[in-house]
């Protein structure tokens, strides 16, 4: 018998801790010391034979690990994103009123998502918006739009900030035929949450150096 992770659930490794991120429930979980080292032994040491099962038993029961039926089946940590190789798309020049109202109607639009859907439903729809486009011939360059965000950021009230701005961003990108990522990362003592997104291999909007402090836990 082997383990997976539930529907919805990721994982990371900060430091020695593990934390679980539950998109469907939208909740944070970091593991004890003994469930610690008993999902370690499962994913890095000896996949699915040295793990504690008692302690996997009650990651099951926490709604973080399934039951499957092979010790392959062992969960993956989430990783940062590499650096892409493939060519940007041909890009036309838009006017600086033109991209700034496109962001208030997106970031108009995410907040609207937000209020309205779990946070599971979003990113399940922006998977879905992925999937559905196709590069086009025609775009503003993912800096020229990130910049928008930037200039809109002193406007906007703290909670419109790094969730929000995330989905718009990410969500105007991939309109534009951008193959944008919306990540999620954790940092510990004290715990914060973060969103931000990358393009081309680039983060967008934050400065990267606050960014490398959080280790992703959902890369969408």
């Amino acid at each position: 018998m082997g383990y997976a992770l539930r529907q919805g659930v990721t994982f990371c490794f900060v430091g020695r801790r593990t934390i679980f991120f539950d998109l469907i429930g939208n909740r944070f979980h970091c593991l004890g010391q003994s469930a610690d080292r008993a999902f370690r032994s499962l994913v890095v040491e000896f996949p699915g034979h040295t793990a504690d099962r008692r302690q996997l038993s009650k990651l099951v029961a926490a709604g973080l690990l399934v039951e499957a039926d092979s010790d392959l089946a062992c969960p993956q940590a989430t990783t940062p994103a590499l650096e892409s190789k493939s060519q940007p798309a041909p890009t036309v020049k838009q006017s600086r009123l033109q991209l700034l109202l496109r962001a208030l109607i997106s970031l108009s639009a995410a907040k609207l998502r937000l209020s309205t859907r779990s946070l599971a439903q979003v990113v399940g729809e922006f998977r879905a918006h992925k999937l559905r486009r196709r590069a086009r011939s025609k775009t503003a360059t993912p800096s020229a739009v990130a910049q928008t965000y930037v200039e809109l950021a002193r406007y906007l009230r703290a909670t419109d900030q790094c969730l929000v701005r995330s989905i718009a961003l990410a969500w105007q990108l991939v309109q534009n035929g951008v193959d944008a990522e919306f990540v999620v990362g954790v940092q510990l003592d004290p715990f914060k949450t973060h969103a931000w997104v990358r393009a081309n291999g680039s983060t967008l909007v934050d400065d990267p150096g606050e960014v490398e402090m959080f280790t992703p836990i959902l890369v969408v």
